[in-house]
């Protein structure tokens, strides 16, 4: 059973530019969130107004940083609320307060990069849990695009040119890439901590944390 801790202190009006499901949802994930993670100066944007790119644009000239909420298969939406200047996103319905936590700390620290990863390309080697792993030369340059990205997503397209050079537009050659460092570093390959997917945009360097709670 997860822990419960005092809900995290945010500014007045945090959530004026949600709708009420994402309101809800982001009080209920809220509630498991750590406290450290929580600051002044971030708002949420709910991408199913009608409005969400000038609500966006709008908390940015008063200096917020903005995390837009929306759900998986509206991958435009999601790609639009980047374009305009959103510095994160959120999925919704109902939302992993794991997940929740991960975004809050890139978005207050600047990373989400976990203590027990580092890269160390001189050796060609990634390190997880103090276990080193040998990289062929294009995992190097995967984990290293990652790693660089400091727990913000890189997209499929992006990574397909660093490591491929774009000879290659099936994301399926990333997907096989991905699985295979999934089964050499993680816990659980199935529910993976450190390589994870945004669907539809990218990957991204998880928390480390466990997928799902301890019962």
């Amino acid at each position: 059973m997860r822990k419960m801790i005092a809900h995290p202190t945010f500014d007045v009006g945090w959530l004026d530019d949600c709708s009420s499901d994402d309101r809800a949802a982001i009080l209920e994930a809220g509630r498991f969130v750590d406290r450290r993670f929580a600051a002044s100066g971030i708002a949420c944007v709910s991408l199913g107004m009608p409005d969400f790119r000038l609500r966006i644009s709008a908390r940015l000239s008063h200096g917020c940083r903005v995390l837009a909420l929306g759900t998986i298969a509206n991958k435009a939406q999601r790609i639009a609320a980047l374009a305009a200047g959103a510095h994160e996103f959120l999925t919704t319905g109902p939302i992993d307060p794991i997940q929740m936590g991960a975004r809050l700390q890139f978005m207050v620290t600047g990373t989400s990069i976990p203590l027990d990863l580092k890269i160390e390309p001189a050796e060609r080697t990634l390190v997880v849990g103090g276990v080193s792993h040998a990289l062929s030369e294009r995992e190097l340059v995967l984990c290293a695009a990652l790693v660089a990205a400091q727990g913000g997503f890189v997209t499929h397209e992006r990574l397909l040119e660093l490591v491929w050079d774009n000879r290659y537009t099936d994301r399926q050659h990333l997907r096989v890439a991905i699985a295979r460092l999934r089964r050499r570093i993680e816990p659980e390959p199935d529910l993976p901590r450190y390589l994870l997917v945004e669907p539809a945009i990218g990957y991204r360097i998880g928390s480390g944390l466990p997928a799902r709670p301890a019962p």
